[in-house]
């Protein structure tokens, strides 16, 4: 599936010019270390009428940290999909020719099977509220088949077959009987679609472009790309009852990505070239405050920082570089900061990490971490260790 929205925009550019396009990934070896932080230019200042965090509101840390780590077969695991809680995770592993779902307690060592499917899994993801799985799997290279289950129950509740080269999806953290779902043709040409659960339907909409994000129950928000044009920013619209309007004129934006309620977008900061600036916004496009960090860049733009929301907390968990220069060039470390959006204040978990994809557990007390999640992270303690142990390796 694709997920970068930022390089399919420019992706699509560079695929009509047929220039070839080189990912390069460098990977450090992580270091264990924690520091405080308060530089000014790197706090999230917020605006007034931001209302602050409840008082006496319950915090859902957990308070265990002896995480057990589980021993997978490197020729039958595939993935970890997700977290189902804060205890549990999702695996995806092929056993005697199918995809089984298993969920494993992170603290028990317990692994117990939930679901078994012919067909191996493309990709996977649990809805916002882990009430719904859905599953991608492809019959043939040119068709994608999606399927979604009731995580309660494990009932098939919806599926549906679609011509496509590649797809991508975004759910409605609004209103999680609705997706938006992407399908890319061979050519990278694509369309739209809505996926209903109640209504058990996947109809059309006219999108210019993919990678929508939902801002409420109904409209979606994107980046216009101009795909004729060498652009590497766009302007904010949003799709709503069936017409396309533009919001923020004037500004531009390489990224945008939901946070619960609220969403942000990456931009470049006008007082300094060199840092991404975040903007964060509720669903009526109010600002609620901003913050800066350096980026790096690449000959198509600039690169996101990878991240990882936990809605419970209010906390956006971020891979930052030390300071701004180009992919191929940069030699500095990575920090996973933790920012936390209630009160703008800002942490480093770990001082040096590799720049690989984090997910967080729904309380924020762990995160996953690396291109397989091999790694876990224990943020009250700020440690780091190995979390799968391929079989032959040393735990």
């Amino acid at each position: 599936m694709i997920e970068n929205k930022q390089e399919w925009g420019r992706f699509f550019k560079v695929f009509k010019k047929s220039v070839a396009l080189i990912v390069i990934c460098a990977f450090l070896i992580p270091l264990v270390a924690c520091q405080k932080t308060s530089t000014s230019e790197n706090q999230i200042s917020y605006h007034s009428g931001r209302v602050d965090a409840q008082i006496g509101q319950k915090d859902l840390s957990s308070n265990k940290t002896d995480v057990k780590s589980i021993k997978v077969d490197e020729y039958t695991f595939r993935s970890i999909i997700g977290w189902l809680s804060n205890d549990e995770l999702l695996l995806n592993e092929f056993l005697n020719g199918k995809s089984v779902l298993s969920s494993y307690n992170i603290f028990t060592g317990k692994k117990k099977e939930l679901l078994s499917e012919e067909n191996q899994i493309i990709t996977a993801e649990l809805s916002p509220s882990k009430e719904y799985l859905l599953l991608h799997t492809s019959p043939t290279n040119y068709e994608a088949q999606l399927t979604i289950y009731s995580i309660k129950t494990f009932e098939k509740i919806y599926e549906t077959m679609l011509e496509s080269f590649e797809i991508s999806y975004d759910w409605n953290q609004f209103d999680e009987s609705k997706l938006i779902v992407t399908s890319f043709y061979e050519d990278w040409s694509f369309k739209n679609f809505i996926l209903n659960l109640e209504e058990q339907s996947m109809n059309s909409i006219n999108l210019p472009n993919p990678f929508a994000i939902w801002i409420n129950e109904n409209d979606l928000a994107f980046l216009d790309w101009d795909t004729d044009s060498p652009d590497i920013t766009a302007p904010l619209k949003v799709y709503k009852n069936g017409k396309i309007e533009m919001e923020i004129p004037g500004q531009e934006f390489y990224h945008i990505f939901s946070l619960d309620e609220k969403f942000g977008l990456i931009g470049i900061s006008e007082h300094d070239q060199n840092k991404s600036e975040y903007l964060i916004l509720d669903r009526d496009f109010n600002e609620i405050g901003s913050f800066q960090i350096p980026h790096l860049t690449s000959f198509s733009g600039w690169e996101v920082a990878l991240s990882d929301f936990v809605s419970s907390k209010d906390e956006l968990f971020l891979i930052e570089p030390q300071f701004s220069s180009s992919t191929t060039d940069y030699l500095g470390d990575f920090s996973l900061v933790k920012k936390d959006l209630k009160n703008g204040e800002e942490e480093v978990i770990i001082s040096k990490i590799n720049n690989a994809p984090i997910t967080c557990s729904p309380d924020g007390a762990f995160c996953l971490s690396g291109f397989q999640n091999e790694n876990i992270i224990t943020i009250k303690n700020q440690t780091i260790k190995p979390f799968l142990i391929f079989k032959g390796q040393d735990e």
